[in-house]
């Protein structure tokens, strides 16, 4: 191998690296040290000699300044006093740019200012009022206290303590020696209450106020070569003015030597020193780590993954003998990483799902690869007891039946295997090594037939727990274990990577069928649908390119009548035993290749390809027919009978949530027109239950915010229409639809379970207002309200009735409490115990609708009630149908033989009443007497028919 250029070799060693630092670093140190110590002997001279020159440069300044404030103080007590305004004065634009004459009083006499002074205010006195001592003259020096471009200081002159001169000085004349003498300097000056009289940014720049304060270096100025010099300038006793503060920042120069730094100079030697250390380390380091370096360039190839990296190293020392040892553990590797690339492609193509016949070739041709003095043949049994087989012979002269070649494959299949021969091929077990003419002849090992003194090893692929495939290799002498282990290595891979795959496809199984039918569960159906709605995409067009019209598939939902009396009744095991038998009953109606599922609880689906209409019905006929069947259950048997919905594709949906959806809208038509039947989906259904989905939403949002009325409608005494009680009927203050009756949302409310919040509403209300009708004396004994069925079966309505009375302060007797008979039948046990409860707390009971079917004698007997209610179907044709005043008088009588209050609703004309009268009803109801009013309109009928006819109370017809 070609070694590395010179430039790379020592840059490419860490330990010749290590030892070239080593050597840097030797030389590196004392030179360093002694640099340092140079540098920072001179520059500790420099700087306090720096820093004398700028403390001695302040104070100068500092002088100057002072100077000129004396020269302008002469200036002002030599200023002579005119009246009148003079031409010039002495200084104006030198010294000031503006003076002033006071009078005694303070005015002002005269001004003259320059053109620069003149467009400005005047300067204010930021000490007004001061009190100056009497003498023959006093001057005060001040600055305006307003922030300005430039530094403003005024100058007052006083004469026996009354001021006489005001000059604003000339910022130049004051600050000359720090803007002409030092220029490039930073200067900063503040008077004795700290304020900055002027700041100059080295720029040429005279600043005052905000300027000046951030022109100056503050606290977190980080520039280290930058050096502070302060001078005081006392004023007190000549201006008044206190103590002024000269301070001064500017940059310290380097020592330099022959127009350089001599910090340069210094690290130039240090650095011709440390370079010819460098270069003689660098010559004899590279003489010792040239073959290390190609060594560690042959270790990294070989990280990389390039297995054929070697070093040509040669020599007698540790270092040759190192390049050797390398070079044979590449080799290994090499031969490593060879059978594990084979390896995993193997399982990539197990985990790919690809063919066995694939990767049984695979195998063969890896193992002839590594194996080649061997003979390889791989066995494998099919479905139906089929043998398939895939070799290949190490010589082409070694066996007819192992293959036609060294590199060509020999495949057989198509052998079928007798059952002692598929059980013999299932049980083999354990590795075996036999001598070819000894080795069992079966069909799946036909490399031992030979006798020729070679050696046949048999190893197994077993996974899970049964033989799965025979690796068989035919040796031309007996094998070592070492010939052996890639040959094992490779059938465990191979067991392993089939046993995953038999699990991954039990678990896939696991997950897209339900456990206790064997059915496809909800994702089984719905991989099937969406394959049976996308497959026919392509051909559901004709030639012309337009949809064909033929349809795609029927899906029908099947639910079970009454499945919840089962389990109820018979317990969840005889529940699942019947969906057993019920699953079975429809996989024998279902014709190929029709799919049947189970969604969960006892609903079932079928999907249909290729049916229109007239097959799901024939279909579902057929369902109906076989379900509606007895089923034995243990000792007991069980009709239940089923609904069917159906819905087509594509003509009422492509994608599966779609014709599900529709398909169960169907289903619930059907158990709307009484169970037992089918329906196939139809667009109005689909408007009905969105109309149904909206009336539920407006229900939710009509109990919240209480757009529920009470109409009520009188009862009668039948002798002399005395009013003896009111029925509270439940009326929706709809926004848009205005009033509507019960009828049109009473059902909805039920089924989306609001009729309990919409009960305790009505029940509220009606309370409160028979409370308020007491209260009043209006007379009503008590008022009646109609109870849900749903509101039984929560147990909790005994509880709400005693609450609500104590609420309101109504006595239990004037609360009226209207069942139906089917709730008596549903749930009888628990709707009787809770009416007993209430009868108990005083409130009266009724029965309503009595005499539409549900009811039996004996359960009549049992019931906790107090009236009984004739329906009106009776009601409404007893003076003309001789039937019903039959049943109406065989009402009465029963009531009266239990001791019951009898009620007829739906009276609506005199003739009726007068049947009624004559039968002995208690009370009537109906249009005859008055239709359902608000509660005040009732309350303004009952008063004006109370004030026509006198006490009691009595209604005439409206």
């Amino acid at each position: 191998m070609q070694l590395l250029p010179h430039a790379r070799k020592l840059a490419g060693g860490r330990l010749a690296r290590r030892l070239f630092a080593l050597f840097v670093l030797a030389a590196l140190l004392p030179v360093a040290v002694s640099d340092w110590v140079s540098t920072r002997a001179v520059s500790d001279v420099a700087e306090a000699l720096h820093q004398r020159s700028q403390d001695r440069s302040t104070r100068m300044v500092s002088r100057a300044v002072f100077d000129r404030l004396v020269t302008a103080h002469d200036l002002l007590l030599s200023m002579p006093a005119s009246e009148s305004l003079p031409q010039t004065a002495p200084g104006l634009g030198t010294v000031f740019r503006r003076i002033s004459l006071h009078a005694a009083d303070g005015s002002t006499r005269w001004t003259l200012a320059t053109p620069a002074a003149a467009g400005q205010p005047e300067a204010q006195w930021d000490r007004p009022g001061e009190r100056v001592p009497a003498g023959p003259a006093a001057v005060r020096l001040r600055a305006d206290p307003r922030p300005a471009p430039q530094p403003r200081l005024v100058m007052q002159a006083y004469r026996e303590g009354q001021l006489h001169w005001r000059a604003e000085l000339e910022p130049l004349h004051v600050w000359g020696p720090i803007t002409v003498d030092f220029p490039d300097a930073r200067w900063r000056v503040r008077d004795a209450r700290g304020r900055t009289l002027l700041a100059h940014d080295g720029a040429g720049e005279m600043l005052a106020g905000t300027a000046a304060a951030t022109a100056w270096p503050d606290s977190g100025e980080t520039d280290d070569r930058l050096r502070m010099a302060r001078a005081q300038l006392p004023l007190a006793g000549l201006l008044g003015s206190g103590q002024w503060t000269f301070e001064k920042a500017a940059v310290r120069e380097d020592v330099r030597w022959m127009g350089a730094p001599l910090a340069h100079w210094l690290g130039g030697l240090a650095t011709l020193t440390v370079l010819a250390a460098a270069l003689v380390a660098h010559w004899r380091i590279r003489q010792l780590f040239e073959p290390l370096e190609a060594l560690a360039e042959g270790t990294r190839r070989l990280a990389a993954g390039d297995s054929q990296a070697r070093v040509a190293v040669s020599g007698a020392d540790e270092i040759g003998a190192l390049a050797g040892s390398f070079n044979h553990m590449a080799g290994r590797i090499d031969h490593q990483l060879s059978a594990l690339r084979a390896m995993a492609a193997i399982d990539h193509d197990i985990l790919s799902g690809v063919a066995l016949e694939r990767i049984a070739e695979q195998v063969v041709r890896q193992l002839a690869d590594w194996l080649p003095e061997a003979d390889v043949l791989l066995s494998w049994c099919g479905g139906d007891d089929v043998l398939h087989s895939c070799g290949a012979a190490a010589r082409p002269e070694a066996s007819s039946a192992a293959g036609a070649g060294a590199a060509g494959l020999l495949r057989l299949s198509g052998v079928r295997m007798h059952q002692a021969q598929r059980c013999a091929f299932a049980t083999l077990e354990q590795d075996s090594h036999l001598a070819a003419g000894t080795a069992p002849q079966q069909p799946w090992l036909p490399l031992a037939a030979a006798d020729d003194g070679s050696y046949v090893s048999l190893l197994p692929l077993r996974a899970p727990g049964r033989t799965q495939a025979l690796l068989a290799l035919r040796w031309p002498q007996a094998p070592v274990e070492d010939r052996l282990r890639p040959a094992r290595e490779l059938r465990d891979r191979l067991a392993v990577a089939l046993a995953a795959r038999a699990r991954e496809e039990e678990l896939l199984h696991r997950a897209l069928h339900d456990s206790l039918t064997g059915l496809a569960n909800r994702d089984g159906l719905s991989r099937q649908l969406e394959n049976w709605l996308q497959a026919p995409a392509d051909a559901s067009k004709n030639t012309d390119g337009m949809q064909a019209s033929e349809p795609l598939l029927a899906l029908l939902v099947v639910d079970l009548d009454h499945f919840k009396d089962i389990n109820d009744s018979l317990g969840h095991a005889a529940g699942d035993q019947v969906l057993r038998i019920c699953a079975e009953r429809l996989l024998a109606c279902a014709p190929p290749p029709a799919v049947v599922a189970r969604l969960g609880g006892d609903e079932f689906v079928l999907l249909l390809p290729g049916a229109g209409a007239d097959e799901a019905l024939r279909l579902g006929a057929r369902l109906l027919e076989q379900l509606k069947r007895p089923l034995r259950v243990g000792e007991h048997d069980c009709v239940l009978g089923a609904s069917i919905g159906t819905a087509l594709a594509p003509l009422h949906g492509r994608t599966p949530l779609e014709l599900l959806r529709r398909a169960d809208i169907a289903l619930y038509a059907a158990k709307r027109e009484g169970r037992a039947c089918q329906s196939i989906f139809a667009e109005a259904m689909d408007q009905a239950a969105f109309q149904r989905l909206q009336l539920q939403g407006e229900l939710r949002r009509a109990i919240e915010q209480q757009e529920f009325v009470l109409h009520y409608q009188p009862r009668v005494r039948a002798d002399n229409g005395e009013v003896v009680s009111v029925e509270a009927l439940v009326r929706w203050q709809h926004p848009q639809r205005g009033l509507l009756p019960p009828g049109a949302f009473i059902e909805q409310a039920e089924a989306g379970g609001l009729i309990n919040a919409l009960g305790t509403l009505v029940l509220d209300a009606a309370c409160r207002q028979a409370a308020a009708w007491q209260q009043q004396g209006l007379g009503l004994h008590r008022v009646s309200v109609n109870v849900s069925p749903q509101q039984l079966q929560s147990g909790k309505l005994p509880e709400q009735v005693r609450r609500l009375l104590a609420h309101h302060g109504l006595p239990a007797s004037a609360l009226e409490l209207e069942v139906t008979e089917s709730l008596l039948v549903q749930d009888g046990d628990s709707a009787r115990q809770q009416l007993a409860t209430l009868r108990e707390m005083g409130v009266c009971i009724a029965l309503d609708d009595f005499g539409t079917g549900y009811s039996s004698m004996a359960m009549l007997r049992q019931l906790p009630i107090d009236v009984m209610k004739i329906d009106r179907a009776f009601v409404s044709d007893l003076d003309s149908d001789d039937g019903a005043l039959a049943i109406a008088r065989a009402i009465v009588s029963l009531a009266s033989t239990l001791g019951l209050r009898v009620v007829a609703e739906g009276v609506e004309t005199e003739g009726q009443a007068v049947q009624l009268r004559r039968l002995g009803c208690q009370e009537l109801q109906g249009y005859l007497y008055s239709r359902p009013l608000p509660a005040a309109a009732l309350q303004a009928h009952v008063l004006a028919a109370q004030s026509r006819s006198g006490s009691p109370v009595a209604l005439a017809a409206d």
